[in-house]
């Protein structure tokens, strides 16, 4: 296992807490816009949340 201290996202939270600007990490592995894209508005009642990948 390793150390939490070591971790990249761990690494990112200390970066916000000090004052990092969060579009800094735009393109990155933390870029979210991809997967917020990716939402849809409505709900899809007919799709099963084991077909979630």
């Amino acid at each position: 296992m390793r150390d939490w201290r070591s971790d990249p996202t761990f690494a990112m939270c200390l970066a916000v807490a000090d004052g990092a600007d969060l579009a800094s990490f735009s393109g990155g592995a933390y870029d979210v816009r991809a997967v917020v894209a990716g939402i849809l508005p409505e709900s899809r009642r007919d799709r099963s949340l084991d077909a979630v990948p």
